[in-house]
C-alpha cells in the first residue's frame, strides 16, 4: 500500500496506482478502502474497464445484485474482449431470478 501511495504522490494523474492499491486492498477483504480507490480510479478514467469489474465483484460478493449488474455493464462497455464478466451479469440475473419467485411469468 505505501508504494502505491507513493506512486500517486509522483503522479496524482493517473488511475492505475489507484486501480492497483484498490486491488491490494481488496486481496486483503477492505472492501470500503478498495472501493473508495477504485472510485479515484474512475474519477481519473472514466473508462477504466478494471475499476468498474473490480466494484462489480466486491459488490456481487456483498449480495448487492443490481449494482453488481450495473458495474459489470459499465466493465463490458469499456472492454468488449473480456467475456468472463458477462458471464457473472448472466450468474446475477440467474441469482434475481431464484431470489425473487414472483420475478418467473405465469403460464
Amino acid at each position: 500500500i505505501a508504494a502505491f501511495n507513493l506512486s500517486i504522490l509522483l503522479d496524482n494523474t493517473s488511475e492505475r496506482p489507484y486501480r492497483n492499491k484498490g486491488l491490494a486492498f481488496l486481496s486483503q477483504g477492505k472492501y470500503d478502502k478498495a472501493r473508495e480507490a477504485f472510485s479515484m480510479a474512475i474519477q481519473l478514467n472514466k473508462k477504466s474497464p478494471y475499476a468498474y469489474g473490480a466494484l462489480g465483484f466486491m459488490s456481487h460478493q456483498e449480495g448487492r445484485l443490481e449494482e453488481a449488474q450495473e458495474f459489470y455493464r459499465k466493465h463490458a462497455s469499456h472492454n468488449s474482449y473480456n467475456s468472463e464478466l458477462h458471464v457473472k451479469e448472466y450468474q446475477i440475473r440467474r441469482e434475481r431470478f431464484t431470489l425473487d419467485p414472483f420475478a418467473c411469468p405465469k403460464y
